[in-house]
This record gives C-alpha cells, sequence and structure tokens, in this order.
C-alpha cells in the first residue's frame, strides 16, 4: 500500500473516532435537554416521560449507533483490521444516506425550501460519501484482502440503515 493511502487511512481512522465521540456527545445531549423539558413541563416529575419513550427512541437510536459505530470502526481500522474497514465504510455509506433520506421524508426539513445551509448539509453528505467510496479504491481492497462477502456485509449494513430510516420516521 502507498505511504499516502497509509495517511490518509490514519488520518480517516482519526475523524472517525473523533466523529463518533461528537456525534455521540451532541444526540446524548439534545435528548437530555428534551428529557429535561418535559420533566420542567411535568412539574418536575418523571411520570409523563412514558408517553415519550417512542418518540425519542425513534429521533435518536440511529444517531446513538452510529455514534458507537464510528468510534469503533475508528479504532479497529487504525489498528488496520479488516471489521475496521467493513464498518468504515458502513459509516461513511451509511450516515450521508440516512442523512438524506431522513430530510428528505420528512415534510418539515428544511431540504424542501432549499436555504444556504441546506446547500452546505448536502455538500458536507456529499463529500462523506466521497470518503467512503475512497474505502473502496484498490489499495484499501488488496491491503484487507476483501472478498465478495466483505462487499455484501457493507451492502446489508447500508441496507440495515436504509430500512431503519424508512421505519422509524418522523
Amino acid at each position: 500500500m502507498d505511504k499516502a493511502y497509509k495517511i490518509f487511512e490514519k488520518i480517516i481512522s482519526v475523524l472517525l473516532i473523533l466523529s463518533g465521540i461528537f456525534i455521540l456527545w451532541m444526540s446524548l445531549d439534545l435528548l437530555f435537554h428534551k428529557l429535561d423539558i418535559v420533566v420542567r413541563s411535568n412539574n418536575n416529575s418523571y411520570s409523563g416521560l412514558s408517553n415519550y419513550y417512542y418518540r425519542y427512541f425513534r429521533d435518536f437510536h440511529l444517531v446513538v449507533l452510529i455514534g458507537i459505530l464510528g468510534i469503533i470502526s475508528g479504532v479497529l481500522l487504525l489498528k488496520s483490521k479488516k471489521t475496521g474497514w467493513i464498518l468504515s465504510a458502513i459509516f461513511f455509506l451509511g450516515f450521508p444516506i440516512s442523512v438524506l433520506l431522513r430530510n428528505w421524508l420528512n415534510p418539515e426539513s428544511d431540504f424542501h425550501s432549499p436555504s444556504p445551509k441546506t446547500y452546505a448539509t448536502i455538500g458536507i453528505t456529499v463529500f462523506i460519501l466521497l470518503v467512503g467510496f475512497v474505502l473502496l479504491l484498490k489499495p484499501f481492497r488488496i491491503k484487507y484482502k476483501v472478498e465478495p462477502r466483505d462487499i455484501n456485509y457493507i451492502f446489508l449494513g447500508i441496507a440495515f440503515v436504509i430500512v431503519d430510516v424508512f421505519v422509524f420516521k418522523k
């Protein structure tokens, strides 16, 4: 493997770990903020939370799973494990697809009335997708001795994300 690809792989690993931590932290922070609002609106009682469990699960489970996936795949990719490569490809291909699908399926999303924020989100999403496709290039496939079964795992992971978005759409 060329030295440039090795450096790229290490950078991707660190970015995966940092983005996984960031995604996890932001989603949990938002979840706790929403729970705090519900508790305060119920006169500091937790009794009203039972009505919100499904909605919170629906809204936050995929983001939390993707954050955890980012951390795990980054650590494994840093150690040059094949599983890390597979999980990284799922992260870099599945995460942007989930973002685009969730925003496209949500009628209240900014995607239906484009703004500079929407274009920035689409640009970042396309960039993340491109990184995912770079991970599928020949030097990485040779290094990790990729078999058709491994590509099937990647497609299965992406399919899981897509099905999840359609089942739990807002």
